[in-house]
C-alpha cells in the first residue's frame, strides 16, 4: 500500500503534491557562526548569545551534545544560521467563542 492510498483509506485528506512543494520552498538564511556568543550557565549548561540575545542554548546529554535554538535559529553542521525571513505567528482572538455556556 503507497502513502496515498493509506491516508484516503483512513479518511484523512492528503495533497500527494503537498511533500513536493515543500521540498521545493528554499530557505534564506544567514551565517552568523562568527558573531556568536556563548555564556556558560553551569556545568551542563551553555547559553548562545546573538547580538546580546539568547537565542538558544547547549546542553549536556550523555556522551554528546543537544543544540535547543529559538525560533528564526537553526544549528546545522557545526554552523548558525539566522532565518531571514520569519513569518509572524497568529493567535486567536479567544480560545472559546460562540459557545452554549455563555463563555467569550
Amino acid at each position: 500500500m503507497d502513502r496515498v492510498d493509506y491516508f484516503n483509506e483512513v479518511g484523512e485528506e492528503f495533497d500527494p503534491d503537498f511533500s513536493k512543494k515543500d521540498r521545493q520552498q528554499t530557505k534564506t538564511r544567514t551565517d552568523i557562526s562568527d558573531q556568536i556568543e556563548k555564556k556558560i550557565e553551569s556545568k551542563d549548561e551553555t547559553s548562545i548569545y546573538y547580538q546580546s540575545e539568547k537565542i538558544g542554548q547547549i546542553l549536556k546529554k550523555g556522551p554528546g551534545y543537544l543544540y535547543e535554538m529559538s525560533e528564526g535559529f537553526e544549528f546545522e553542521n557545526e554552523t548558525f544560521y539566522k532565518d531571514n525571513y520569519q513569518e509572524p505567528r497568529k493567535y486567536p482572538k479567544s480560545y472559546v467563542e460562540e459557545t452554549d455556556m455563555g463563555w467569550s
